[in-house]
């Protein structure tokens, strides 16, 4: 290199050291010239909830459970909103919790419960002397100016009715498939009653089935009835199941599936109110509540059928938990409505399911669920799964620790904890990178920070199904922030799966069963050996040391061997099959495609066979790839 040059690469690099001193300078200058002003939550009695510092032109979002009014003699409160409406900080502003009342006395009441039936019936409603009543048949909430009840509602078997929201065609920036015959309804009956004076009692709601005795693809299959005011659903303005005024306001940039939506909106401002109502597999009544929905997901939130986090509060029903817990949990406070994933919504929906079913003798946290059947409105949308949520919760109920004191990270993200939370995170990765374990020391010191049996057996179990969408995506873990000496209060970090429906076959080209799990291009970003991401960077150092090496390959042969035998997977297919396979020709009917020639019990069979030959073929390939990679 020649004087000239070397001046001219000094000169370079002097001024791009002016400018990036300059730039910070200017940055810290900007931040501190940023104008914030004082936010207050006041609830009706003055007490303050909340304070905060929001920067000008940004608008306010209470992030807080909704505030509460306790009952009296005659009157129930539900909170309704803010008062003044919520709008951009500009001065210092404090927003007071407004509250609707409702009166206990005029409560509608009801001939008949939910239930199904197997003829019409008339359906009578009373309240309190000198009572209007007020009903609506479409899911919206009832006022004056809706329906006057003046004698009985003829209940019948209404499904060949025109189609009302399956006919809906904003909900998507992707392909939006309608069905052009009549759905599946059931009858929804919201009441309110009125008095003279204007006071109006709780809106009440039922669901009603009628003439559904020789429907087969409902038989052994839980129901739900979900009920969401309509508007709450599909206005442009604040309907979280379209694209919205989102979708018009804000850019257009990389996929369709991420493309801004109303629908991709997160967050307590985008829960809407709603009616859960479950009956048993027998079709039996179970229970109504008043919960909290959400939209849930990643790219699939841009499919018709959308998945729901579903949420029991205090603010809905008095109650923090759902009235039957649905696993093995005391106190079930939330759980979804899961479609099925990005690409086995459209297939089997079995995937994620069967992983998890076969890894629940593991140490790592799995998610339980089972199969049931929406009516969204009263109209049929399709098979879903009710699967527990990883949240705090999850970890309190499974073990035992207490909900204030856990962290989750997903994605290099703190998802539950306090924002402080993330320098823990960032000490497991720096401990990882600046440490080797090939000595007994060393992996002991590794054993204080991780739980390594139960990383071996999580990294192993995602291995042998060839999830294609991880380690880089679908990454979650857990730790106690603080170390008290009780069990898994202990400071390490635990393993949560999660998403894994793209494996098992699922994607032909890089999940086969003769797929290498090891490889990064049979991931959709970095593979497991890859040091970029936290897990592939545990594994790479770990696999130094000999104990982890000798655990990691005897956990991996026992859960190829094992957990996914043949036997056991086709013994499960056999049962969910047996249970699905016509309620999955329905889904396809609604949400594929109504070619009954193609869309068959023939075609499920076939997307099913797939999850069966890749198990029955995976452990010679995979112990191969395991020698490969590992050694044996």
């Amino acid at each position: 290199m020649n004087k000239k040059s070397l001046s001219l690469i000094i000169v370079v690099v002097c001024v791009a050291l002016v400018f990036g001193s300059f730039l910070t300078i200017y940055k810290c200058q900007e931040a501190k010239n940023r104008k914030t002003y004082t936010i207050t939550w006041v609830n009706y009695d003055g007490e303050v909830i909340l304070t905060e510092q929001v920067e000008a032109g940004t608008k306010p979002v209470f992030s807080g459970d909704n505030p509460l009014k306790p009952a009296d003699s005659f009157y129930t409160y539900s909170f309704s909103g803010w008062l003044p409406s919520i709008a951009p900080a500009s001065a210092n502003t404090t927003y007071v919790a407004q509250f609707e009342q409702y009166m206990s006395q005029l409560a509608v009441q009801y001939s008949h419960e939910s239930g199904f039936f197997s003829q019409e019936f008339e359906l009578t409603l009373s309240s309190a002397k000198n009572t209007k009543i007020y009903y609506t048949l479409d899911s919206s909430t009832p006022d004056a100016n809706s329906i006057l009840y003046t004698g009985p509602i003829k209940i019948k078997d209404n499904s060949s009715n025109p189609n009302v929201y399956a006919s809906k065609t904003d909900i998507s920036a992707i392909d939006v498939f309608t069905p052009t015959n009549p759905v599946d309804k059931c009858v929804i009956v919201k009441a309110v009653g009125i008095d003279n004076d204007g006071n109006k009692s709780q809106v009440a709601c039922k669901s009603f089935f009628v003439g559904y005795n020789d429907k087969e693809a409902y038989d052994n299959l839980p129901i739900v009835s979900l009920v969401v005011n309509p508007d709450d659903l599909f206005s442009y303005e604040n309907g979280i199941y379209v694209t919205g005024k989102t979708y018009d306001e804000q850019p257009h940039e990389g996929y369709p599936e991420t493309y801004p939506a109303n629908y991709q909106n997160k967050g307590k401002e985008w829960e809407r109110k709603a009616e859960f109502t479950y009956f048993e597999k027998d079709k039996e009544f179970s229970f109504t509540q008043t919960i909290g929905v959400r939209i849930h997901g990643g790219w699939s939130r841009a499919f018709n059928q959308k998945s729901f986090n579903l949420y029991a509060r205090k603010e809905y029903s008095g109650t923090k938990t759902f009235a039957k817990p649905f696993f093995d949990t005391q106190k079930l406070q939330t759980c979804m409505l899961r479609s099925g994933g990005y690409r086995d919504t459209f297939a089997t929906k079995a995937r994620d399911s069967l992983n998890h079913t076969f890894s629940k003798g593991e140490s790592f946290s799995v998610q339980d669920s089972f199969p049931c059947v929406l009516f969204l409105n009263g109209e049929y949308w399709g098979m879903y799964l009710l699967q527990e949520r990883f949240t705090e919760n999850y970890v309190e109920e499974h073990y035992g620790v207490d909900k204030d004191n856990v962290i989750i990270v997903e994605k290099d993200v703190i998802d539950e904890g306090l924002e402080s939370d993330i320098v823990f995170y960032e000490e497991l990765i720096e401990f990882f990178k600046n440490n080797v374990f090939n000595t007994d020391q060393a992996y002991e010191q590794a054993k204080n920070v991780i739980d390594v049996e139960e990383f071996a057996a999580y990294m192993a179990t995602e291995l042998y199904i060839g999830n294609i969408d991880w380690p880089v995506n679908n990454v979650r873990m857990w730790r106690a922030r603080t170390n008290t000496g009780r069990p898994y209060e202990d400071g390490k970090w635990h393993f949560m799966m999660y998403d894994t429906d793209d494996s098992s076959g699922m994607v032909s080209n890089k999940c086969s069963f003769d797929s290498d799990p090891f490889e990064n291009k049979n991931h959709w970003k970095d593979g497991p050996l890859d040091t970029d991401c936290i897990l592939g960077l545990m594994l790479v150092k770990l696999l130094d040391n000999q104990q982890f090496k000798r655990l990691f390959i005897e956990t991996f042969t026992r859960i190829g061997a094992e957990n996914f035998s043949p036997q056991k997977v086709n013994a499960y297919l056999d049962a969910t099959t047996a249970q699905v396979s016509k309620q999955m020709v329905l889904f396809y009917s609604r949400f594929v495609g109504e070619n009954p020639s193609y869309y068959n019990e023939q075609y499920y069979f076939s997307k099913v066979a797939v999850i069966r030959e890749f198990f029955e073929k995976r452990y010679s390939y995979a112990m191969t790839y395991l020698n490969n990679h590992v050694g044996l």
